[in-house]
Order: structure tokens, then C-alpha cells, then sequence
């Protein structure tokens, strides 16, 4: 239940649609439960209640607890806005890089995530990149995390061992890319982009 409260919680403080589903899971959780629990109850009836309630009464939940599945379920449920393009690649953008700063990430997964939102940044401004290979870096990532979903509670564990690998594979090829990428700017004499990628 904390994993999923954790959920929600990253979901509301960023901004992601996520309130029909929370109210829709803890009534089925009330269904389900031998006990009443006024927690979950208030979640039930939050239809209309004030975001920061509702963070802060999911934050009583989860305490001091950070759980990296959590912020896993919330990188698949990233993919799969993009995937049926219910969310903007800023807005992705934006949410790796809080989950970057405010979540249990990996060395690999924040590496990767690092510099995701200048790289569209400075695409935007049409600096350097396109925003279209950007947004294909970062689906790619987030598929990595596909089969990490909060009506999957069976399949954490086993998504958990699945992901090491193709994880640390895709960190060596993007360190390698940047590598080659600061390389070549030093071979031509352009520094401006060295401090994004060191």
C-alpha cells in the first residue's frame, strides 16, 4: 500500500492525471479490507479536494519511506502517456528530472536522466539537436520500465532483476554517446555545451 500511496503522491506533486485512479483504488482496497480504515476512506471521497490535502494525506502514509519500485511504477506510467501521447515531452521531461533530485534512483537511472531536459532545452531553442531525437532518447529510456506498473504488484520483484541489465547496457551507451559527443566539440573548438554532459 505504501508503494502505491508513493505513486500517487509523486503523481499529484508533479502534476500527472492521476486522481480518478487513486479514488478508483481505494475503493476497491475498501472492498476488499476485512477492517475500515479512515485513510483510505478519505482518499475515496477526495474528488474534490484541495491537491496539497491530498499530498500531504498520502504523505502520512508513506512517511520518511522512499521506495525506488515507486518511482519505477511512475517512469511506466510515463512511457505509456507517451505512448498515447496524453502527455507533452516537456512535462516528461520535467518529472524525470524531479524524480532525479527527490527520488532513491540508481546512479545509472540519474546519470541517464541528467541531461534529458537540457538536451530538449537546447534543442528547442534550436541551439543544437532536434526535439524529435530527444523525445526518442527519452522513450527509449522510459521502455526500459514498461513492465513496471501499479496494477502489477505480482511482477515488481521479478521486473526489478529484469531491468539491471538492459539498465547498465543503456547507461554505457549514453556515457560512450557523450563522451564522443564532448570529444568532438573539443576537437572543433566549441565549448558551450562541455558543462551539460561532464
Amino acid at each position: 500500500m505504501i508503494l502505491i500511496a508513493d505513486v500517487f503522491r509523486i503523481s499529484l506533486i508533479n502534476g500527472l492525471p492521476c486522481r480518478e485512479d487513486m479514488i478508483l483504488w481505494a475503493d476497491n482496497e475498501l472492498k476488499n479490507s476485512t477492517e475500515q480504515s479512515a485513510w483510505l476512506s478519505e482518499l475515496s471521497l477526495s474528488e474534490s479536494r484541495n491537491v496539497n490535502d491530498l499530498i500531504t494525506l498520502l504523505d502520512q502514509k508513506v512517511g520518511y519511506t522512499k521506495p525506488l519500485v515507486s518511482a519505477r511504477i511512475v517512469m511506466g506510467n510515463l512511457y505509456r502517456h507517451l505512448e498515447v501521447g496524453s502527455l507533452r515531452i516537456e512535462k516528461v521531461t520535467q518529472v524525470l528530472d524531479w524524480l532525479a533530485r527527490h527520488s532513491p534512483l540508481s546512479t545509472e537511472e540519474k546519470y541517464i536522466i541528467s541531461g534529458l531536459d537540457d538536451k530538449l532545452q537546447l534543442a528547442k531553442s534550436k541551439t543544437f539537436g532536434d526535439v524529435k531525437d530527444v523525445e526518442m532518447e527519452v522513450r527509449q529510456f522510459l521502455q526500459l520500465f514498461h513492465e513496471f506498473s501499479q496494477y502489477s504488484e505480482d511482477d515488481w520483484a521479478m521486473a526489478s532483476t529484469k531491468i539491471n541489465l538492459p539498465l547498465r547496457a543503456h547507461f554505457d551507451l549514453v556515457r560512450k554517446e557523450q563522451a564522443e559527443f564532448i570529444e568532438k566539440q573539443k576537437k572543433s573548438g566549441w565549448k558551450s555545451l562541455w558543462g551539460l554532459w561532464k
